[in-house]
């Protein structure tokens, strides 16, 4: 893949808050690539990885990181913009699915229904 120009970093810079945060549609070329790659970084093994790490600095647990995968990570692959971070979410959201059904299956092989429970291990 062929490195981006950015015309500055001013113009750069000006996505940075808006795109990181969801709070506007990108329009640009440089914002849809920078929408792209926020929501692949948290899709794929690092993305499970860093999803189990935030929710115990943050005190959750197993199910809340469930609920997590379904509530947002699950959906992201239909939010990219550009054709190629299509392929790779294709990929990455591949072994999302497989680690949330596996999950799923495990907890309910345990006696649990959902994740909406409190799990204790």
């Amino acid at each position: 893949m062929a490195a981006m120009k950015v015309k500055s970093r001013q113009s750069f810079m000006q996505y940075v808050p808006t795109v990181s945060a969801g709070d506007t549609k990108p329009e640009t070329l440089e914002a849809k690539v920078l929408s792209d790659a926020d929501k692949l970084d948290s899709m794929g093994a690092i993305g499970i990885a860093r999803a189990f790490m935030q929710a115990g600095e943050h005190g959750n647990g197993i199910e809340d990181t469930g609920a997590h995968f379904h509530e947002k990570l699950l959906k992201l692959k239909e939010l990219m913009y550009t054709d190629t971070a299509k392929g790779f979410a294709e990929e990455r959201h591949e072994l999302l699915q497989k680690f949330a059904d596996a999950l799923e299956d495990e907890i309910k092989s345990a006696g649990r229904e959902s994740l909406e429970w409190p799990l204790q291990l």
